[in-house]
């Protein structure tokens, strides 16, 4: 128990940290498949994702 509390009080911070870091990377990963699921319905109802023209898409928006 002794070295328990020991490593607690020496890497407390730390563990905090990366305990913290899993939470916001799980948010921005859940982030990331909503757009994402967004995005292709966008494109399905646009037409744009049946045809093959998403490339042409991003290039009209500005992304390369």
């Amino acid at each position: 128990m002794t070295t328990g509390i020991m490593l607690l009080v020496m890497y407390g911070d730390e563990i905090w940290d990366w305990t913290k870091n899993l939470f916001s990377a799980k948010k921005a990963w859940m982030k990331s498949r909503y757009h994402s699921a967004e995005m292709t319905e966008i494109e399905e109802l646009d037409g744009r994702a049946q045809n093959g023209a998403y490339p042409l898409r991003m290039a009209e928006i500005g992304h390369r």
